[in-house]
């Protein structure tokens, strides 16, 4: 967003056949159904999905609200999301291009905002969770879920391997640093819950057609972290030849 829209619509315009296919494998429902098991919804709620790319979050909470709104920057995302909606019978979703730091909706819109695999993209972050709590009404619900750096200390590292892979990264905020994030904008009552998952390397590398110059980078920098242990904030280890690597994500939800 903002500095970063360029980079995001030309990446996700690039990874949109691919994207659902990919979370899917890497993203566990479960993971997902406790975060909406947080939000305590009742069902008569309107939903906004910030950032919704493929809706594949949103298309887990439509069927236990009234409707859902996905608002996503690139066009061919969202075309994406509306097909697998379509295909999983999911009608009651609307579809809106637009720039998460800049909601085109009055305050107190909507009864939750959520988003999810998003806030790493996020150049203003701090804006971006303004919006979403600008657009809640008092007692609305906030709920984001998004990759975490498995070690604090070697974020750098994390993000700049990240970076080579998808030029659309920026950086991965804690779980604490979300929450926080949160409480400033007057979020209170905040759930949070994180979760490892291992992932290939070659599969990773291969949804962001990332260059054979990046992929030797960042090949490289694992397997040194595996050899001499230079930390590469990826945890990575070797299983039957294939490199793997830990993928931590993280829940964060609470009420306005």
């Amino acid at each position: 967003m903002g500095d970063n829209a360029e980079e995001i619509i030309k990446a996700f315009s690039n990874q949109a056949a691919r994207f659902n296919e990919y979370q899917n494998s890497m993203f566990k429902d479960a993971f997902c159904e406790r975060a909406i098991a947080a939000m305590e919804l009742k069902g008569d709620e309107t939903v906004l999905e910030v950032a919704a790319g493929t809706c594949a979050f949103g298309r887990m909470i439509a069927p236990s609200v009234k409707g859902v709104v996905e608002l996503d920057l690139t066009e061919a995302m969202l075309d994406a999301g509306k097909a697998a909606n379509e295909g999983a019978g999911i009608s009651n979703v609307s579809y809106v291009i637009g720039n998460a730091e800049s909601i085109p909706y009055e305050e107190g819109r909507f009864d939750a905002v959520v988003t999810r695999l998003s806030f790493h993209h996020f150049v203003h972050a701090e804006k971006i969770m303004s919006e979403m709590a600008r657009v809640l009404p008092s007692g609305g619900c906030l709920a984001v879920i998004d990759m975490v750096p498995p070690f604090v200390e070697s974020r750098e590292a994390f993000d700049w391997l990240e970076r080579l892979r998808d030029e659309s990264h920026v950086r991965c905020f804690t779980a604490q640093e979300l929450t926080d994030m949160g409480r400033r904008q007057g979020t209170s009552g905040i759930k949070t819950e994180e979760e490892t998952i291992p992932m290939e390397l070659a599969g990773w590398m291969e949804l962001t057609d990332t260059s054979d110059r990046a992929q030797d980078e960042i090949r490289e920098a694992l397997l040194a972290d595996l050899d001499r242990g230079v930390p590469s904030g990826m945890d990575p280890c070797l299983d039957e030849g294939h490199i793997m690597f830990r993928r931590q994500w993280a829940s964060v939800v609470g009420r306005k």
